[in-house]
């Protein structure tokens, strides 16, 4: 392709300050559209999975916070269990803060021991403590052994 002197235009004045601009030159300062598009993408990449990873952890925090406050009911009706609530073998229920409970109390057989020498009776104790997490049910239960006066 072959210049004309239309293609050039002196710019400034005096010998030190003429510059030539030629028509059609690539002296670009800046981005593409391109290379600003691509640049979007990646950004709203990396911030949909940092909004995940702060969503699953929230989630996470509310699972616990659920798991904690089962676990204190638990320990309040097994705390009752004994003094407000006597042992006797059975099945209760119930339900407090969208936690339902069951505590299943069953005579604990020990056949190292003789029913007739025993000053207290063994019971083993179950209670189970349900709640509903989205579409899930979750459920926390305890184990343990309690002694009360034999009959």
């Amino acid at each position: 392709m072959r210049r004309s002197d239309s293609d050039t235009a002196p710019v400034g004045h005096g010998p030190d300050q003429i510059q030539t601009r030629y028509a059609g030159a690539c002296d670009q300062r800046g981005f593409s559209l391109i290379e600003v598009l691509v640049a979007f993408v990646l950004l709203s990449m990396t911030l949909a999975v940092l909004l995940q990873i702060f969503s699953g952890g929230l989630q996470n925090a509310g699972t616990g916070e659920r798991y904690a406050q089962a676990m204190v009911l638990a320990d309040s009706k097994l705390e009752m269990l004994g003094g407000e609530q006597p042992i006797t073998p059975g099945s209760v229920s119930g339900e407090e803060d969208g936690l339902s409970w069951q505590l299943d109390i069953v005579p604990f057989s020990d056949p190292s021991r003789e029913a007739s020498s025993r000053l207290v009776e063994l019971f083993e104790v179950t209670l189970t403590v349900r709640w509903q997490l989205g579409s899930r049910e979750r459920a926390l239960t305890l184990n343990t052994l309690k002694l009360a006066a034999s009959q």
